[in-house]
């Protein structure tokens, strides 16, 4: 059996004001559900959110609409 061990993940960037942030590249998931979405009622659809996955970084996780 063996264990993978991760190596720390690198700040992309930091913010320094008006809080102190760093920024680290995050992982996209997908939902399922994209593939039954309408495209071309989507392009006549002006302005409607559309909830299409979620990304995760180190301790967060957070829906992605567009």
């Amino acid at each position: 059996m063996s264990i993978r061990q991760r190596k720390p993940q690198r700040a992309l960037a930091t913010i320094v004001w008006p809080l102190k942030a760093k920024l680290y590249r995050g992982k996209f998931r997908p939902f399922e559900s994209i593939k039954y979405l309408d495209v071309a009622a989507l392009k006549q659809a002006k302005n409607v959110p559309i909830e299409i996955g979620t990304i995760e970084a180190p301790g967060v996780r957070a829906t992605l609409v567009a």
